[in-house]
């Protein structure tokens, strides 16, 4: 699996393994960023709203769907798949 090297062969348990890591990572960055905008978003477009609506809870389910949501999506779209391939 050396990237430098001429033959690029991979098996098929690495092969999923980086399909999961880089979805996984794009998944989580694509939320966080989200996560973000609508933070920024209340913060100018309705300041005088910011602590109410962005209080400690709604701050905690926003963590933890950022946390949770790329793992579950993983789980449907990859577990399928890697049982069609058996």
């Amino acid at each position: 699996m050396d990237l430098l090297s001429d033959a690029h062969l991979i098996s098929r348990p690495a092969c999923f393994t980086q399909i999961s890591v880089i979805y996984t990572y794009a998944s989580y960055e694509l939320i966080i960023l989200s996560v973000m905008a609508y933070d920024r978003y209340v913060a100018i477009c309705q300041p005088l709203h910011y602590h109410s609506k962005m209080s400690f809870r709604m701050v905690r389910d926003l963590v933890i769907f950022a946390w949770v949501y790329p793992v579950f999506t993983l789980g449907i779209i990859i577990c399928p798949a890697v049982c069609l391939c058996v």
